[in-house]
């Protein structure tokens, strides 16, 4: 017979497969949002930055969570970039294009 403990982890599995599923549905949509926001960015627009930022930090650990490592650090990356790019002032050369291209491996 199963201990509780396996049921446990049985059902943190499951919550785990589940939120993965779902990450990987909506993450072409939400790539295309954040491609958006990080070309307005670009541009100067601050409020796009913040959302970008705060997204891509939301997206890091989300990812992390539920086994896409690659995809946490490419997000992680891109959010340090905000962070350095709104302190300098200056965007990296091809920033929208990392963020476009984001993808889970």
């Amino acid at each position: 017979m199963p201990s509780t403990a396996d049921d446990a982890r049985a059902r943190i599995e499951a919550v785990v497969a589940d939120v993965r599923r779902r990450l990987l549905a909506e993450l072409p949509e939400r790539v295309a949002r954040n491609a958006a926001l990080a070309r307005a960015a670009v541009s100067g627009d601050a409020a796009a930055a913040d959302a970008l930022r705060i997204d891509l930090h939301s997206l890091a650990g989300s990812a992390g969570t539920v086994g896409l490592p690659a995809l946490g650090a490419q997000a992680r990356a891109l959010e340090m970039e905000i962070l350095s790019a709104t302190e300098a002032r200056v965007w990296p050369a091809g920033f929208a294009d990392r963020v476009a291209a984001l993808a889970a491996d």
